[in-house]
């Protein structure tokens, strides 16, 4: 991963990309194994800038220990615990301390497979940073954003030469 580190500061320089632009998450389990090295890796990656993205938190893995030696920018809370937060109080007391741990900590928070508008109302109440799920969009493909943003990708284009 130390070479992943080192390969992605070479391409952001010789395409002229400020690592500011670029954002990786990793899932929670990945980040626990080796996690000395993995400090080391995700050390190396904020010096360029990059954002960090721990996903799937509060699913198995977490280590507040580790989480708060961890250079992340951002906590997505896992869709599991995301489906019962307004039926199962439960989950919502997780999801509470989850929120305001990350908010203590500066860390933008981000709400993981929200499929209702309660769902959606509950995280809007605790001023989660970004909410994500079929309640908004479903998942769609590229070539369907370019549409969306009135861009035709370049591959699709029908203009005939003169």
């Amino acid at each position: 991963m130390r070479r992943a580190a080192e390969a992605l500061g070479r391409i952001l320089s010789e395409e002229g990309v400020e690592g500011r632009w670029i954002e990786l998450e990793f899932t929670e389990g990945a980040l626990m194994h080796d996690t000395e090295r993995n400090l080391r890796v995700l050390s190396a990656l904020k010096r360029l800038g990059v954002g960090i993205t721990l996903d799937d938190f509060g699913v198995g893995y977490s280590n507040l220990n580790v989480l708060r030696r961890l250079p992340v920018d951002t906590l997505k809370i896992d869709r599991s615990l995301v489906t019962d937060v307004t039926r199962n109080e439960d989950d919502a007391v997780i999801v509470d301390a989850i929120i305001s741990m990350a908010q203590s900590m500066n860390l933008k928070v981000v709400a993981e497979g929200v499929e209702t508008a309660d769902q959606a109302g509950f995280f809007k109440a605790r001023a989660c940073a970004e909410i994500q799920g079929h309640f908004f969009s479903k998942a769609i493909g590229a070539m369907e954003v370019a549409a969306m943003l009135g861009h035709a990708p370049a591959a699709a284009s029908t203009s005939s030469p003169a």
